[in-house]
């Protein structure tokens, strides 16, 4: 019994350095929503964009009522298709999270504690690695709907922690977790030229909780902001004034650390109204960063897969990292159909008037 007490141990180990590992940067981060996907069986989905690369795919969304697209079909599958998934992922060095919130959803009239429990409680007991919060609607100030800057931040850092307890409480580890913030809801604390305000936003969040890394939007905020080498990494003044203080570079000065600031774009230009950057173009602006010793390297994130065009998801990955990704065998095209609506994380903060 020993013998076999040393092999489980052996092998839960091996399970936890892999989820760690592909927790670390730099991250290839996917969201799979409404598209094209299999309605029936997640695993022919989640397998394919594993295959291509991806290490960690975003599940969405989980709304407080109603889990909707692509979370409702994982919810659905049974556990052992789960499982298989999870397992395949885990083999690959990838994780499955569930994404919670985006654009249709504002959530902050509930309970923080509420909300973080359900949401962690949900990931623990469908087999997720974590969670990632999605959390839009904020006005200029970093102000959710009827709330003031501290009450806002507050109730992001009581989410966040009670997600963690929550899944750790049916776990027994901790869940990886991951916010989306917009590139504007960053700032540095106590300075009122920024869009987040004096308050810093998430930049005040990060200071009061453990989140491991943000997978940034940088896209929907003006056709010129966030499409340039300039600002996206150096200054986002240089091509968005109206969002002043928010390029990575900026971010990180303002108390984030550069590991944890994933860069998104949204993968196809339709996926989102303006900020789409060709994986040539990115690729050159991620050479210059580095040529210019700017420590960054915490990879990617896309919105979103389209099952019907998966060489799109494909190319791009490999446009920016290159080598060869393997094509699962498992089909993701269709099959059966979306029972829910379309939910987009593409709300653009109101710009300061």
């Amino acid at each position: 019994m020993r013998g076999a007490t040393r092999n489980i141990a052996v092998v839960a180990l091996m399970i936890a350095l892999s989820i760690s590992s592909s927790s670390a940067a730099p991250r290839k981060v996917i969201y799979v929503d409404y598209q094209p996907v299999n309605w029936v069986d997640p695993s022919a989905t989640t397998n394919v964009l594993v295959d291509m690369g991806y290490n960690v795919i975003n599940l969405a969304f989980w709304l407080y009522d109603n889990p909707a697209d692509f979370v409702g079909v994982w919810g659905s599958a049974p556990a052992s298709a789960k499982q298989s998934a999870i397992d395949y992922a885990h083999s690959k060095g990838a994780i499955i999270m569930v994404a919670c919130g985006g654009g249709t959803e504002s959530p902050f009239d509930h309970s923080p504690a509420d909300y973080g429990t359900k949401i962690g409680q949900w990931a623990a007991n469908n087999k997720l690695d974590g969670v990632d919060f999605d959390l839009e609607n904020f006005a200029a100030g970093f102000l959710a709907p009827g709330k003031t800057s501290q009450v806002t931040i507050d109730w992001v850092v009581t989410a966040n922690n009670a997600a963690r307890s929550a899944f750790a409480a049916i776990r027994g580890s901790q869940p990886i977790i991951s916010h989306a913030p917009q590139g504007p809801y960053f700032g540095k604390i106590g300075d009122a030229s920024t869009w987040a305000g004096t308050s810093g936003g998430y930049s005040a969040v990060e200071s009061k909780t453990k989140i491991d890394f943000y997978n940034v939007q940088f896209y929907n905020q003006g056709t010129t902001c966030y499409t340039s080498y300039e600002s996206l990494f150096v200054r986002s003044a240089a091509g968005c004034d109206v969002f002043p203080g928010t390029s990575i570079s900026e971010i990180h000065a303002s108390g984030i650390p550069m590991e944890k600031i994933v860069l998104g774009k949204p993968l196809l230009a339709g996926d989102a109204s303006n900020g789409f950057t060709a994986g040539s173009a990115l690729k050159t602006m991620i050479a210059t960063a580095k040529s210019n010793n700017i420590n960054w390297d915490a990879g990617v994130m896309f919105w979103m897969f389209h099952g019907a065009d998966q060489q799109s998801a494909r190319g791009m990955l490999q446009s920016l990292y290159g080598g060869g990704s393997s094509s699962s065998s498992s089909s993701s095209s269709s099959s059966g159909s979306s029972t829910s609506g379309k939910v987009k994380p593409q709300q653009q903060p109101p710009v300061p008037q």
